[in-house]
């Protein structure tokens, strides 16, 4: 598994580094047994998960939230059809974490790419290492200037005393802080200094 910048001169030394880390934790027996074992599953079905978020979007050339033209071709597979009529083979999963996925999710790794790097994930899948790039054609896709990032809740400004009207998703004893529900959002709550979360 692996993050690099690709450029002409080649890979970055980071995906060297992290080879060399997991060929020496591997032949010490790391990742074969207990939570490192676990572990190493985790960050597999993560990177995995990435590399189909960012296939996906790119065959879709952006974060759509609902796909038509869906062909289920297998179990838990299907067939998505982009607008050059192309098409792409997912799993089926994948459909609802792109739901899940704010525009902006990639925005802060792709503005390293340039029109002579682009950025690529790799996975060794069964001894072959499986790869996808953010490229310098898609990463408008991915890359969003500070300036066009959607402002939540632009009517909240810092310092004004208001009234809102939603739920109380959780409450954290420990933090001091609640999660209060308000317009598809969830707002952290604090006690003002020298009150606490009980007395509410």
């Amino acid at each position: 598994m692996y993050v690099a910048a690709v450029s002409g001169l080649g890979i970055c030394t980071l995906k060297k580094y992290f080879e060399s880390i997991a060929e020496v934790a591997g032949k010490d027996g790391f990742f074969k047994s207990g939570p490192a074992k676990d572990v190493k599953a985790i960050f597999r079905e993560t990177f995995k998960t990435i590399q189909w978020v960012i296939k996906l979007v790119s065959h879709v050339k952006g974060f759509r939230k609902k796909f038509e033209n869906v062909k289920i071709t297998k179990v838990g597979c299907a067939l998505i059809k982009n607008d050059d009529d192309e098409e792409l083979e997912v799993p089926i999963a994948i459909l609802s974490t792109i739901e899940k996925c704010p525009r902006d999710l990639f925005s802060k790794v792709a503005s390293i790419v340039s029109s002579n790097q682009e950025l690529e994930i790799g996975l060794n899948v069964g001894g072959k290492i499986e790869t996808v790039k953010i490229t310098e054609e898609t990463r408008r896709i991915f890359y969003i200037e500070e300036e066009d990032r959607d402002e939540i809740l632009p009517e909240l400004k810092d310092g004004d005393e208001v009234t809102l009207t939603g739920v109380v998703i959780r409450a954290n004893e420990s933090t001091q802080s609640l999660g209060f529900g308000y317009k598809d959002h969830i707002i952290t709550c604090k006690p003002r200094e020298g009150k606490h979360l009980a007395d509410f």
